[in-house]
């Protein structure tokens, strides 16, 4: 993956309104593009795994729900921290 196709995330914030609460990421998209989002739990970590399925945009705007699986490995709520990175392709 290219470093010069990371997306700036606009917006991260917990969702309380479901139970679990989930954790939500948002970011200037251009309709029709695939963004992965890659996500970790710490900063520094050297493998950050991949969120799935890939998302393709619709609007100018993207939101991105981490419920757990099976998109991600575990629920949001399980770990301390969560790091996001979206990434255009």
């Amino acid at each position: 993956m290219n470093a010069s196709n990371s997306v700036p995330v606009n917006k991260v914030f917990t969702d309380t309104r479901t139970q679990p609460a989930r954790f939500v990421i948002e970011w200037a998209s251009v309709s029709g593009t695939t963004y992965l989002v890659l996500y970790a739990n710490s900063l520094t970590a050297t493998n950050w795994y991949i969120a799935t399925p890939s998302v393709t945009a619709t609007a100018n705007v993207t939101q991105w729900y981490d419920d757990g699986p099976p998109e991600t490995i575990s629920v949001p709520q399980s770990v301390n921290d969560r790091f996001y990175r979206v990434i255009s392709y």
